[in-house]
């Protein structure tokens, strides 16, 4: 869940979040469904990588603006340079 929702993230493609929700949701199940993993041990996974991608969420618009915002002077200051 936190990899694939890092992915749409990071490419700030709205239709990625989809498939990647579709793609999260279906290896969970199939893991309950094959007998490897408890139901529940699936629902923290997707609590925890939701809590984990919740985070970054917050964090990746601030250290890494978007071009359009670093051309309006939006995010200047907030990527330290090299």
């Amino acid at each position: 869940m936190a990899f694939l929702g890092a992915v749409a993230l990071l490419f700030r493609r709205r239709w990625l979040w989809v498939p990647a929700v579709c793609l999260a949701i279906a290896i969970g199940l199939s893991r309950v469904w094959l007998g490897v993993h408890w139901p529940t041990d699936v629902l923290g996974g997707w609590v925890l990588g939701l809590g984990w991608l919740a985070g970054w969420s917050a964090i990746v618009p601030l250290r890494f603006p978007s071009p359009g915002d670093r051309m309006a002077g939006i995010g200047e200051g907030s990527v330290p340079e090299s």
